[in-house]
Order: C-alpha cells, then structure tokens, then sequence
C-alpha cells in the first residue's frame, strides 16, 4: 500500500508532466519519523520552467508550514487532497551555468573565471556570481513562460 506521500508524489509528476511536458521531473517521496516529504528535481535550461513556476505547482501538494516563531508545524485547514508535510523543488543549474560562463565574463568585464577578481568587483564567491548572473539574465529574460 503506498502512503499518502506516495500518492501525492504521483499526482505531483502526472500534473508536472501535463504543465510542461517537455521538461523530465524526478518527484520522490520521502517518509520519515515525524513527517513525510516529497523532492522535485530537473535540470534548468534556457527553455525550461523556472523554479518559481515548478514551485507555483508543487507547493499545492504541501499541507502547511512550519513556524519557527512557535517551533511548530502547522497543518493548512483549507488543504484538501493527498499531500506531504514538506515539498522542495531543486533545479540542477551546473549545466545552464557552465554554457554561460563567457557572457558573465564579458559582461562584467572580467578577464578569467576567477575568485579574486570576481570577488574585488562583485564583492562575492565566483560560483555565487555566476549562478545570480544566470538566474536574472538568462532564466529571468529569456525562460520559458507558460
């Protein structure tokens, strides 16, 4: 018998799959003592869903939050369905980065992929301005839009 988690992570990858059919989603659940999860991964591309957009559908499937302020989970009393305590979305960038690493360089004006120079004009890790330059120039300007 599969659990609840289970079930909610199926309906997660049917609807996924309906909204963007051309993108491969891993939907994974996950039960555990205290609570069950479900990971969404893919690899984000030029033409791929944002990670707001994959969130936008995947948060649905979460039964509520945590609350730091009273160190507690709060269940949603309007949530109806199969869900998950817990539903992360991770968007594997390495290769989206890695295709525009040039255009960072020279649109910074930078000589090499380096962290000292990238840290002395940008005042951050390289890994960190790359992966900022990619999210707001490339997916941000140029991603897909459902």
């Amino acid at each position: 018998m599969k659990t609840e988690a289970a079930l909610a992570a199926q309906a997660l990858r049917a609807e996924l799959k309906k909204v963007f059919p051309s993108t491969k989603f891993s939907v994974r659940s996950q039960t555990y003592t205290g609570g069950d999860s479900i990971n969404v991964g893919y690899e984000l591309t030029e033409t791929s869903p944002t990670p707001e957009q994959v969130s936008h559908i995947a948060n649905k499937y979460q039964e509520g939050h945590f609350d730091g302020m009273q160190n507690m989970y709060i269940q949603d009393p309007d949530f109806e369905g199969v869900g998950a305590k817990y539903v992360f979305v991770q968007a594997d960038t390495s290769a989206l980065m890695e295709r525009h690493k040039e255009a960072f360089l020279n649109y910074w004006g930078l000589s090499a992929y380096d962290d000292q120079e990238i840290m002395a004009k940008l005042h951050c890790w390289k890994e960190q301005a790359l992966h900022r330059f990619v999210m707001e120039q490339v997916v941000e300007q140029e991603g897909a839009r459902v």
